[in-house]
């Protein structure tokens, strides 16, 4: 029998969220599972799921609180009869795990992508609490973001568990055998740093861009690509222009595959406020680039302190710029940290590794559901 598996996610913009999601979905055993996606926000992510064979369904969230949106998933979720709810994000978490209880849904997972600072206001926790004591268990995509559940009383110790966020590794390496890109016009005495992150408050890239001001006056050949799109994108290229930084920040916009630039930039950096994860990370890891990053949230997860790249308080151009100019100017340490950050990817982050962990938690959900029975979990292949 295969299971009936019915993800719902707020949007399908291009995202980190959604991005683990299509290649989680991409790697689960199609034997054993026959997946679908709800969300209520369009994107490019609807395409690329369509082209692995994952239906998708968008529901219409016309207001903060509708019932009657509420009402068709839940009329939805009982003509599919999904065996699995599994949820992610703010408003799918709360309308996901609502429906699938009153649908009769046996199993709700709910996925915790960061530390959402909106948690802090009582009226929306309580509410997100609420919420939580229909799902049967959290997965957190770090132990920060597990702590901080815990921390905020959204859940019990006992029902969160931590699987970490993965990448296929090979989709951001470059092909040997790739066409010229724009990028290999870029001089190689020219030492460039990638920032990959939405152009929004917690991702922190005014620090990143004051940080360079100083490094400039060091590294005169250094250039910022910044890939990304978000409400900020106005300030920030004010501020690029009140530190005359016009020739050394490049804002990039949002792009669908960052291989190519990873493969020539010399240090990735992620300067957030906050940060469950930081899957851009380790994208810049599995290219072997060295990297910069706050000291907050999951990042430390990712990054030993001198070992895969550099940790820095969070706000503080100042030590951002110390730190980039640590890497650029010793090219050797920029090297080994390289390779360290690449042997971590493959041990830790890769999804061939992180997917299987997933299928195992649906898998025993099912089996304390005992919708798979004794029988048919003899003859799992695992």
């Amino acid at each position: 029998m295969k299971l009936k598996l019915f993800h719902m996610i707020t949007s399908l913009e291009p995202y980190g969220a959604q991005t683990l999601l299509l290649e989680t979905l991409r790697l689960l055993d199609r034997n054993l599972f026959e997946s679908e996606v709800g969300y209520f926000t369009p994107g490019e992510t609807a395409d690329a799921l369509q082209v692995i064979g994952v239906p998708t369904y968008q529901f219409k969230l016309k207001h903060l609180i509708d019932i009657q949106c509420m009402l068709e998933m839940v009329r939805f979720m009982q003509t599919k009869r999904f065996d699995i709810v599994h949820t992610h994000m703010a408003k799918a978490d709360f309308y996901g795990r609502t429906a699938a209880r009153l649908a009769g849904v046996p199993i709700v997972l709910s996925t915790v992508h960061n530390e959402d600072v909106w948690k802090s206001n009582p009226i929306f926790n309580n509410i997100n609490r609420l919420s939580v004591k229909f799902t049967d268990e959290l997965i957190a995509v770090s132990e920060s973001v597990r702590n901080y559940v815990v921390a905020i009383r959204e859940a019990l110790p006992e029902k969160v568990i931590v699987i970490y966020n993965g990448i296929d590794p090979d989709k951001f390496k470059r092909p040997p055998s790739s066409e010229r890109n724009w990028v290999d016009d870029i001089p190689e005495d020219i030492f460039v740093i990638v920032c990959i992150a939405r152009l929004y408050q917690q991702k922190g890239q005014i620090y990143l861009i004051r940080a360079m001001r100083e490094v400039v006056n060091k590294f005169p050949k250094t250039e910022l690509l910044l890939i990304g799109d978000g409400p900020l994108e106005a300030a920030l290229k004010k501020e690029v222009e009140r530190l005359c930084l016009g020739n050394h920040v490049i804002f990039l916009g949002r792009m669908k595959d960052v291989s190519m630039v990873l493969s020539r930039c010399n240090l990735v950096v992620l300067p957030s406020i906050w940060e469950g994860f930081g899957i851009a990370l380790i994208e810049g890891m599995a290219n072997r680039k060295p990297v910069v990053a706050t000291n907050v949230g999951g990042i430390p997860e990712i990054i030993e302190d001198g070992k895969m790249g550099r940790l820095v308080p969070p706000r503080d151009s100042f030590a951002l710029a110390n730190a980039i100019l640590e890497i650029a100017g010793n090219k050797e340490k920029a090297e080994r940290m390289g390779l360290l950050g690449q042997e971590k990817v493959n041990n830790t982050f890769d999804l061939h590794r992180i997917a299987p962990q997933v299928q195992a938690r649906y898998l025993a959900w099912a089996r304390k559901k005992q919708i798979i029975s004794r029988s048919q979990w003899n003859l799992l292949p695992f």
